[in-house]
């Protein structure tokens, strides 16, 4: 075997050696970017597990937070039905029912219950309130609180009775608020709030 012929059966050997070590270094650099996205995946899927959670806790502290507004505004209007007819009772009753309706009036749906309310409620619904003041930025605080309490499903009946107000003027009220979103009268005001 000659000198040349020597030489290239050697090149030969190093590239091959040469290409199985890169296919080696390949192929180890693979398997540690499966394994770490692997673990990214394993460890994305805790946090979403994690998140889930919260937002879980978040909606029963709301519903619970929506059912003690609802709870209390009801008792007290029963309350104050109850001391409208004390009101035609003796003398003594009369200034004792204005100091209790006095009460009664500052402690319900008061802005320290509504401000709890508001912040779970932006924490499970993604912000609502400012979404709504984005689309719509002349819409009122009320109406943003009307439109809370629709997209929590509660009923005309219940959201008088945390307002303390009458249920013909919830109604008023949506009337007013689908007008203002600019809807028809085939959209239904609760399924559109719901859509945003």
């Amino acid at each position: 075997m000659n000198e040349k012929a020597k030489v290239d059966k050697l090149t030969k050997g190093l590239y091959a050696v040469g290409m199985a070590s890169a296919l080696a270094v390949y192929g180890l650099l693979f398997f540690g970017f499966r394994q770490r996205m692997k673990k990214n995946r394993t460890e994305r899927e805790k946090q979403e597990a994690i998140y889930q959670q919260e937002i879980e806790h978040k909606q029963k502290e709301l519903a619970s937070r929506t059912l003690h507004l609802v709870q209390k505004n009801t008792f007290i209007q029963e309350l104050m039905e109850n001391l409208e007819n004390i009101k035609n009772s003796p003398e003594k009753f009369k200034m004792e029912f204005r100091r209790i309706v006095m009460l009664l009036k500052k402690e319900n749906a008061s802005d320290k219950d509504w401000e709890v309310f508001k912040s779970y409620f932006a924490d499970v619904h993604n912000d609502f309130d400012q979404k709504l003041k984005t689309i719509y930025p002349d819409i009122s605080e009320k109406e943003i609180r009307l439109a809370a309490f629709l997209r929590m499903n509660l009923t005309t009946k219940e959201i008088a009775a945390t307002l303390n107000v009458l249920p013909d003027s919830i109604l008023k009220s949506k009337y007013r608020l689908k007008k203002k979103l600019g809807l028809d009268k085939e959209t239904d005001l609760t399924q559109f709030l719901n859509t945003l």
